[in-house]
């Protein structure tokens, strides 16, 4: 309230501070080659980038102060251009329940713009399990 006094509040600011947070985790990797893993952390940056661009969730870099866990699973990566990832997105909540489970296939690790849609779709879909569930 004393910031508020010396400049506007930002439009959602209430929304975002009260939103839920989730932590963002890598599942072991499935993966025996150290290069094909190496993906896994580009895949969750894309997850990450899709999720921070809706203002009501908060991403927190510590899982003890989420409210909510994604778990990036790989199942199929791949090193050479483009290079892909199939995977499972599972969203627990803070008692470990799953809330959320699919299937991901991004096509293009390293074009945002080409697997927005697939991101986006899922990032539709936790967004609406963390609001049905009271999140």
């Amino acid at each position: 309230d004393a910031l508020a006094e010396l400049a506007p509040t930002p439009d959602g600011i209430r929304e975002r501070l009260n939103a839920p947070r989730v932590a963002i985790l890598a599942a072991p990797s499935t993966q025996p080659d150290l290069i094909v893993r190496a993906a896994l952390p580009t895949a969750i940056r894309n997850i990450a980038r899709a999720l921070s661009e809706h203002p009501y969730t908060a991403l927190v870099p510590d899982p003890r102060a989420a409210q909510y866990l994604l778990w990036v699973l790989d199942k199929d990566l791949s090193s050479k251009p483009p290079r892909r990832f199939g995977g499972q997105l599972v969203l627990t909540n803070s008692a470990g329940e799953t809330v959320y489970q699919q299937d991901i296939r991004v096509d293009d690790l390293d074009d945002y713009a080409k697997n927005s849609d697939e991101l986006g779709r899922h990032i539709h879909e936790i967004l609406k399990t963390i609001s049905e569930s009271g999140g």
